[in-house]
């Protein structure tokens, strides 16, 4: 006589697997909510930091015009 040994697994519905989840994040939000964050060095870090960054970025964005200039160019005379 063979016995049917399957062990019992409760399967969690999704209303159960939601109601999971939105306990999970608010429980994760409230304890984050607490925590002060001191931004003012990273603060005062980007703005002694912006004249060269403006400097790079407009470098960056006249190569660009210039790339594109000799596109329109080569596109005029080849084209």
């Amino acid at each position: 006589m063979l016995v049917n040994f399957t062990p019992s697994i409760e399967v969690l519905s999704m209303d159960k697997l939601k109601a999971l989840l939105v306990t999970a994040l608010a429980v994760a939000f409230s304890v984050s909510a607490n925590a002060a964050i001191d931004a003012t060095a990273v603060v005062a870090e980007i703005a002694s930091n912006s004249v060269p960054i403006l400097a790079v970025g407009g470098a960056l964005l006249t190569l660009a015009g210039i790339a594109i200039g000799i596109k329109w160019i080569k596109g005029t005379i080849f084209g």
